[in-house]
């Protein structure tokens, strides 16, 4: 079939990626969806029939032969259900933060990172996730839209993860955050806070990931009850494991 693939659009190893775990941990489905042939083109479903490979795992399909070749343009064209549309069907509020925050808790858990997305997960994958860890929609909850310092989703994560150590010290490390109320110049918090803030203003905006890095370096050095003279975290480091 794939030697039928010709000048389609250039593979996306990400979303292969994601398709055969859904394939391998048992969650694909027969939706409707087709694999889809003209006379000597594969017109629709590189990116499925690759995952199947990497997957060693076979799986049914609808296949589709005889289609115009100029319907590959029509491919894809409509809007893909996101998962926060997916949660927001499931009746699960703040949807758009939840997803997003459950997303960076995804990227923690597999990866030990937040920030850019190392992995493309499936909506499905993000659910089954979400089902497992439906904590964050209180943390979601805890946080509103009272950080201004950090965008609410990442708070929110971050808060999930740290709840699971520490439930007081969770919530009065973000309280304290996000009002910076009471913070000796030598609290970790206060440095954390200083450095979010001088990022609202920079041209050149902090990445998620050192955002998330430094946090969970405040955090550590809270759960420790250490103060400490400077925040940072440099280039060379092992990304902070929460403690």
């Amino acid at each position: 079939m794939l030697q039928l693939n010709k000048d389609n659009r250039p593979v996306n190893t990400r979303h292969v990626k994601s398709l055969a775990r859904e394939i391998k941990e048992g969650r694909w489905q027969v939706n409707g969806d087709t694999i889809a042939f003209a006379a000597d083109r594969l017109v629709d479903g590189q990116h499925r029939l690759m995952a199947i490979i990497e997957s060693g795992t076979p799986v049914e399909t609808f296949v589709v032969r005889g289609v115009s070749s100029e319907s590959f343009l029509t491919k894809d064209a409509g809007k893909r259900r996101r998962t926060s549309d997916a949660m927001a069907i499931a009746g699960i509020v703040y949807s758009n933060d939840v997803a997003a925050a459950t997303l960076k808790v995804w990227l923690y858990v597999k990866y030990g990172k937040i920030g850019s997305v190392y992995a493309q997960p499936s909506t499905s994958e993000l659910m089954e996730f979400y089902e497992q860890n439906t904590g964050i929609l209180k943390s979601v909850q805890f946080v509103g839209r009272k950080s201004r310092i950090m965008t609410p989703s990442l708070c929110a994560a971050l808060h999930y993860l740290f709840s699971g150590k520490h439930q007081e010290m969770a919530d009065r490390f973000t309280e304290d955050m996000m009002t910076g109320a009471d913070l000796g110049k030598e609290n970790p918090i206060f440095l954390l806070r200083q450095r979010l803030l001088e990022n609202i203003t920079s041209k050149s905006k902090l990445p998620q990931s050192y955002i998330a890095a430094l946090a969970i370096k405040a955090w550590n050095f809270v759960r420790d009850g250490k103060s400490t003279k400077q925040l940072r975290f440099l280039s060379d480091e092992t990304y902070p494991v929460i403690k």
